[in-house]
């Protein structure tokens, strides 16, 4: 009975580490989590971006399948304006803008708005254990899509689809 006792804990112990911690269902992700704008090094609370979908991309800019995940987002620009979707790509890496700044040009990404997180933050309260990690949320800050790893596109038009259909769908 206690060996039994001892593997289920030890079960319930391991999924704590490797399952995300997300807010409560209905609870609002865009509440008390600040970052850095890349462009102007000026703090904003995610609660700026409360009110539309929003994506939020965690990435390393040493990372091979987060830049093919931000020039994917650098086609989407477009569309994701005109379906009212903010785009959030975070980073950890706020004391290394220039290696930022650097990777976004290697790969030819001009027009997103880069963030950086600040620590403790939503990395380490998520915890984000794999990049590239994707969350989108709908218009009131609930996850509805989380993938960690290489970003599925067909995944991800599904996600959008149900928090902000194309104009006219």
């Amino acid at each position: 009975m206690r060996r039994n006792l001892s593997a289920g804990l030890a079960v319930f112990l391991g999924m704590l580490l490797f399952f995300p911690l997300l807010p409560a269902r209905g609870a609002s992700f865009f509440t008390s989590y600040d970052v850095t704008r890349h462009s102007d090094g000026e703090d904003v609370s995610l609660e700026e971006f409360a009110g539309s979908p929003a994506i939020l991309v965690f990435f390393y800019p040493t990372c091979e399948d987060c830049k093919e995940g931000l020039q994917l987002f650098e086609e989407m620009r477009e569309d994701l304006q005109n379906r009212g979707v903010t785009l959030l790509p975070i980073t950890k890496e706020r004391f290394n803008p220039r290696l930022v700044s650097k990777t976004l040009q290697e790969i030819q990404v001009e027009h997103l708005e880069v963030y950086y997180d600040h620590m403790p933050g939503l990395f380490d309260s998520l915890p984000v254990r794999s990049v590239p990690r994707l969350l989108v949320c709908d218009s009131s800050g609930t996850v509805v899509y989380d993938e960690q790893g290489p970003i599925a596109e067909l995944a991800l038009e599904e996600a959008l689809d149900r928090v902000a259909p194309r104009k006219g769908e």
